[in-house]
Formats: structure tokens, C-alpha cells, sequence
């Protein structure tokens, strides 16, 4: 499970990558331009239209996303921990992309990889951004009962909510635990299968990463994207291949997964798409131009 260094102690502005990226820049380069050895991918900006070609240095980032910052120092822990399930997960995908299978994975790289999935399903920068600009009103309403339930302690209380409301520590205090629940329910509920695309089709990736579908009757709302509502989960790992999460037919305590590749028709991988685009923040990447036009 994903680990953070415990300690507290701040640490210089030197010591940090400022540019934090939500989609790893190794993930990235599945999505990049055939034959184009440089990194390069097709960028679409939702609010202007345009469609442009960008190095993938250049995306999907965001400058100390995951930093505590305060007095002009910031702390790392989460991105640190975020780097750690990295590198666990790189050398899967890379074997998964090459076999174009889950066959022959160990029981303990399918946990990795299946956290590390589950990780990107709440590091985008709209998701940190959402709990960052809840907070206050959440830390006011925890101030506000912890007083109630105990008045003798109110000023260490203030000291303690204070110190959350720093820029980015309620992120950085609560990520932990929401992944720890979304991967026990994923777990529990759902089985991992791998899926390709039809011949010559592309799937495109939005800067929101994990593509959410609801359970019947239920609209994922900002505010309402509680994993117990969810049905399936695509994760593409490639501009042809995705990795799903789907619900079990029976629940049960052990991470279950699919080794066969199965194909997407094109109903269904346009289906998919759309829904990238549906829900994406701002920006849609692609390998192929063409197959992005399609879409937006």
C-alpha cells in the first residue's frame, strides 16, 4: 500500500521537482506520435478548440501539485510516495504493452499495478485542486465539533486545524486513507481485465486519467464520485490498450483479473472516448491527430 514518510520536518524549496506530473511522464509515452522519437503527443484544449503538438514535458503537470507549502518551504511526502508506486508499476505496464497480456504477472506486480492505477484515479490536478479549495469548509466543521465534543482542549485544537489549512496539507493528510478504501472496495467489488482497441483505432487520454462509469440511476457529480459508485473504471495504458476494472460477479477479499486481451468494438471504444472527453478538465492527448478530431 502507498507509503508517505511520517516526518513533518519541512524542507527547503531546492530539494523539489516543481513540476509534478498527475499522468507520469512514463505513461505518457505510450501516447506518443509513431515513428517520433522526441516525446511528442496532439494536445486539445477544451476551452479554445485547438489541437497542437506538445512534448510530453509539457503536459499533464502542474508546478508543486502535491507540496505542503508554507514560509516559502515545501513538503514532499506525497509526491515522493506517488514516485515510489511509479517506479514499481513502470516495468509492468512496459511487460503488459510487450505481451499484450496480464498472463504470466505475479500476484504481487498485479497489486502494484493495480494501486498504481487506483493512485491516478484521485492525483489529477482537478481532483487536488476540488479537496484544496473544500478544505476550509471541511477543517471548519471538524474544528467545530472536535470543540463541542471537547471544550478543554479547544486552543491545542485551533493549533492543530491551523496547521491543516496550510496550502496543500488536507490533500496530503487524507490521500492515504481515500486510496486505502478505494483499493480494499476495488478489491472486494471489482476484477482487472485488459482490453485493445479495433484495428487502426487509437484511445485518447484525458487529463483526468481514470475514466469513471456510474452505476445505474447515479450522476457523478464533482462532489459525488464516491467509488461505491462507480461500475467500471478504463485505464488506458496505451494508445491501444486499457486497463479495466469491472465488477465481479461475486464479491470476495482477493484481487481477481482477466489474462486474456479482449477487443473493444468501435460502438464501444467510441463510447469510451467520448466519455474521456466528456469528463476530462481541460486537455485530451493523443497519438494520432485524426483519431483525436473524431472525438472532440
Amino acid at each position: 500500500m502507498l507509503q508517505m514518510d511520517k516526518t513533518t520536518e519541512k524542507r527547503h524549496t531546492p530539494d523539489y521537482t516543481s513540476k509534478q506530473h498527475f499522468i507520469p511522464q512514463f505513461l505518457l509515452k505510450n501516447f506518443t506520435i509513431e515513428k517520433v522519437k522526441k516525446g511528442h503527443l496532439y494536445e486539445y484544449k477544451k476551452t479554445t478548440s485547438e489541437i497542437r503538438k506538445r512534448h510530453i514535458n509539457q503536459v499533464a503537470y502542474a508546478p508543486h501539485l502535491y507540496s505542503i507549502e508554507a514560509d516559502s518551504e515545501r513538503d514532499d511526502r506525497l509526491e515522493k510516495a506517488f514516485s515510489k508506486v511509479e517506479t514499481e508499476a513502470a516495468p509492468i505496464i512496459e511487460k503488459i504493452i510487450a505481451k499484450r497480456s496480464l498472463t504470466g504477472l505475479k500476484d504481487e506486480e498485479i497489486q502494484y499495478l493495480a494501486e498504481f492505477l487506483i493512485s491516478l484515479y484521485s492525483r489529477s490536478a482537478y481532483a487536488v485542486n476540488f479537496v484544496n479549495q473544500h478544505a476550509p469548509d471541511e477543517l471548519e466543521n471538524i474544528e467545530n465539533r472536535l470543540k463541542q465534543e471537547f471544550p478543554a482542549k479547544a486552543t491545542e485544537i485551533e493549533k492543530v486545524i491551523a496547521r491543516k489549512k496550510i496550502k496543500g496539507a488536507f490533500y496530503t493528510d487524507t490521500f492515504p486513507a481515500s486510496h486505502e478504501h478505494s483499493f480494499k472496495y476495488i478489491t472486494k467489488y471489482m476484477e482487472m481485465a485488459l482490453y485493445t482497441t479495433p484495428k487502426g483505432c487509437r484511445f485518447v487520454l484525458s487529463d483526468r486519467y481514470a475514466l469513471l462509469c456510474s452505476k445505474p440511476a447515479i450522476n457523478l457529480t464533482p462532489g459525488n464520485t464516491q467509488i461505491e459508485n462507480i461500475h467500471a473504471i478504463y485505464c488506458p495504458i496505451s494508445s491501444d490498450l486499457c486497463i479495466v476494472f469491472r465488477e465481479k460477479k461475486t464479491p470476495d477479499n482477493d484481487l481477481h483479473w482477466r489474462n486474456e486481451l479482449q477487443s473493444l468494438t468501435e460502438l464501444q471504444l467510441a463510447q469510451v472516448n467520448n466519455l474521456a472527453v466528456k469528463s476530462c478538465n481541460q486537455y485530451i492527448y493523443c497519438e494520432d491527430e485524426d483519431s483525436l478530431k473524431k472525438v472532440i
